[in-house]
């Protein structure tokens, strides 16, 4: 099983499956991610959900930076998940 993140050369073979559309792309670790997210620049949503990538276009520049969402969401979810069957588990 994998552990909340995908190893970052698992993630790099990701490339292959992600449509390209011409636009340069950029994979980036959780606090990269994040760090875009709060920036000033010009930023859009770019998922790719069928293949579980999220991804921010730069609407200046057309670079495209992504990230697996295990990567991205993995520990954030397992904490919930977690909290929520000790609520359960106390009640």
């Amino acid at each position: 099983m994998k552990g909340a993140g995908m190893a970052w050369n698992e993630l790099r073979g990701q490339r292959q499956r992600v449509p390209q559309r011409g636009q340069d792309l950029t994979f980036v670790h959780r606090e990269e991610f994040c760090r875009l997210l709060l920036s000033f620049k010009k930023l859009i949503r770019s998922d790719e959900p069928a293949v579980r990538i999220r991804g921010l276009t730069d609407v200046e520049s057309g670079e495209r930076y992504i990230i697996d969402q295990e990567e991205l969401f993995g520990s954030v979810l397992a904490e919930r998940t977690l909290s929520r069957a000790m609520d359960h588990r106390l009640s």
